[in-house]
Parts: C-alpha cells; structure tokens; sequence
C-alpha cells in the first residue's frame, strides 16, 4: 500500500471530477433558484388576478343565482388555476382583495350585463397570463400560464354563447 498523502495522477484525477461535479451542482442549483425567484412576482400577480375573478365570480352568483349553473363550473376552474399557481385555498365567500369586484359593482344592472362584464374580464385575464409568460422566468411558469391563458380564452367562449 502507498503512502496515502502522496500526490499521485490518480489521486488529482479523482479529486478534480468530484470538484467540477460539485461545482458543476453548485452553479446549477443558484441559477434555478435565480430562475424561480424572479418567478416569484409573476406568480404572486397571478394569485392575485385569479382571486379577483374568483371573487368576481362569486359576487356576480350571489346577485344572480340563476346563473350558478353557467358560472359555476367557471369559478372552479378558477380555483383550481388559483391552487395550481400555488394560491393558498380560500374558504367559500372569502375575500381579501381590496380590489375585488363587489355584488352591486358586478351585477349593474342585470344577468346579462353581469355575464358581459365577466366575459371582458376573462379576455383581460387571458391576455395578462400570455404576458405574464414572457416575464415567467421558468419554463414551468411560462407553461402553466400558457395554459391558465387558454383556458380563460375558453371562458370567453363559454360566455358568449
């Protein structure tokens, strides 16, 4: 057996691949971590837009319970697009949105003024989440907001018809 503080090639091979791996892990880890952190804004704005509508949707069904069978569906998916952003779960009729849309401000003046003013919300929406994609600075974020997007391009849909 050799002298194990003896600098041999094997020994300063071994020692500079184990360097460069955990060098390598290093500099990857802080640039994911810079990447989700500047997700970070984007993805809380997100929360927020999808809590407005959430709260939105929930005012708009409170004023005009004939229509809980057409938004419905709608404000669960919302929840849901809440949840996969990361959004904490709200409780049925919660609200902490200072700038959330309330019953009278949602419902003008009847079902189908309150269904056009959730549907030019949804086109707002859809167009903040394309946007958001650009500014996401993970392709996770940049995905899921695509198709948070397509989906409140959906809506419109849903609302026109």
């Amino acid at each position: 057996m050799g002298n194990p503080h003896v600098l041999t090639r094997r020994n300063v091979l071994a020692a500079a691949a184990f360097g460069s791996v955990g060098l390598a892990a290093a500099c990857g880890d802080s640039e994911e971590e810079r990447a989700r952190a500047s997700d970070d804004p984007v993805r809380t704005e997100m929360i927020a837009d999808e809590q407005r509508l959430i709260d939105s949707y929930r005012a708009a069904i409170a004023a005009h319970p004939e229509l809980e069978s057409r938004l419905g569906p709608i404000l669960i998916q919302h929840q849901a697009h809440a949840l996969d952003l990361g959004g904490p779960p709200r409780p049925s009729g919660a609200s902490d949105s200072p700038s959330s849309i309330s019953t009278t401000e949602s419902a003008p003046a009847g079902a189908e003024q309150t269904v056009a003013m959730l549907r030019d919300a949804e086109r707002r929406a859809a167009a903040d989440r394309i946007a958001g994609c650009t500014r996401a600075g993970t392709a996770e974020l940049a995905r899921l907001l695509s198709l948070i997007g397509a989906s409140e391009a959906q809506h419109v849909a849903e609302l026109t018809s």
